[in-house]
């Protein structure tokens, strides 16, 4: 979910949804879901309880204090007046804990009964699945996309798995004195809060168009689907040194025309967030593509675009077995950085959220 810069459609002449996407059946064609759009008025109640969270409110100490209790953690019962984590030594370690207000120590004490013991009964303590479950319950840490201990495993050779928990809010800011490396491990200075555009108010209206695409193999044709091209690439350089082959689509989906139209919701003059989430997929799937894709490596035509930057990740769970706020997270989670690559009118979505892509 993201805010937008561009929020008059009209003013804007705001028409399409485009990007690229890389065959998602290209390694195993059995898998299928839907990918869906969200354009308007989303709630920015991550954790839907009606209370604003901001890790910026949570006590400084390992006295817990000025917090309400949620089914979902804690939740500061004060005001924040900045937007900022309190500067007092060692207070970091209690407030960089994530959206649910627990570190890991205290989410073991809380999801004991109602997630811990149930992972226990069903597979045992020794299980793999709770193992992990029990290092991490709300499934919520961050960790840096470098670091010794990636560097010491094989597994994290790779650059998708060390990637992988990088959207983490818990410890995702930590103070140079909380570092574990020589080097900042932060992704942000900014503590997590419960408020997408800024401007300190929790909205909890849902009000917008919905977009849907369906990712099925039969399905992925031109004509069909929003989809409007499609490019093959040969001879792809891959990294056990062999080449390889694979598919690209290009959507463009029409704004004017939603498939469902949620809540009231009037006119395209006021549209402030997006929201991008999947549905019923099996596995999780990473497409990163990188600078180098501008000097035609992994295989997309340059000639007919006109992008200068691209690095898109999609995430694709079931969330089924998982705890409440993870399930809850993951239903929420949209695509980091939404990419532009025609030369028209579009949207093109960053980290920072939406902007105007003007005619060439």
């Amino acid at each position: 979910m993201r805010a937008m810069e561009t929020t008059d459609f009209d003013a804007a002449n705001i028409q399409y949804i485009q990007f690229w996407m890389m065959d998602p059946f290209a390694s195993d064609s059995t898998i299928s879901g839907d990918m869906y759009f969200n354009l308007g008025d989303v709630s920015e109640d991550i954790l839907r309880d009606g209370m604003k969270s901001f890790e910026n409110g949570l006590p400084t100490t390992s006295v817990v204090t000025n917090v309400d209790t949620t089914i979902w953690g804690r939740v500061p019962s004060i005001q924040a007046l900045v937007n900022a984590f309190d500067n007092t030594p060692g207070s970091r370690q209690y407030q960089d804990v994530g959206y649910d207000g627990l570190s890991d120590g205290d989410e073991r004490t809380f999801f004991d009964t109602t997630y811990l013991k149930k992972i226990a009964s069903q597979f045992g303590v020794n299980s793999q699945a709770y193992q992990q479950a029990l290092k991490d319950p709300s499934s919520d840490d961050f960790h840096y996309f470098r670091g010794t201990d990636y560097d010491n495993e094989s597994q994290y050779s790779s650059i998708l798995e060390r990637y992988k928990n990088y959207s983490g809010v818990e410890g995702n800011s930590p103070a140079s004195d909380n570092s574990p490396e020589k080097y900042p491990t932060m992704s942000t200075t900014l503590p997590n809060v419960e408020d997408i555009n800024n401007d300190n108010t929790l909205s909890e209206n849902e009000g917008y168009y919905q977009y849907v695409v369906h990712l099925d193999p039969n399905k992925m044709k031109v004509g069909q689907n929003y989809i409007t091209d499609t490019y093959h690439a040969t001879n792809i350089p891959l990294a056990n040194g062999s080449k390889g082959n694979v598919r690209w689509y290009q959507f463009k989906i029409p704004v004017r025309t939603p498939d469902k139209t949620i809540g009231n919701i009037q006119g395209f003059t006021s549209i402030r967030f997006m929201r991008m989430f999947l549905k019923d997929l099996i596995r999780m799937l990473f497409v990163v593509l990188r600078h180098s894709i501008l000097h035609g490596e992994n295989g997309l035509p340059i000639s007919t675009t006109c992008f200068s930057r691209v690095n898109i990740f999609l995430t694709i769970a079931r969330a089924r077995q998982l705890s409440k706020y993870l399930r809850l997270v993951l239903r929420k989670m949209v695509v980091k950085n939404l990419f532009h690559m025609s030369c028209h009118r579009v949207l093109r979505v960053k980290q920072t959220g939406v902007q105007l892509i003007n005619s060439s």
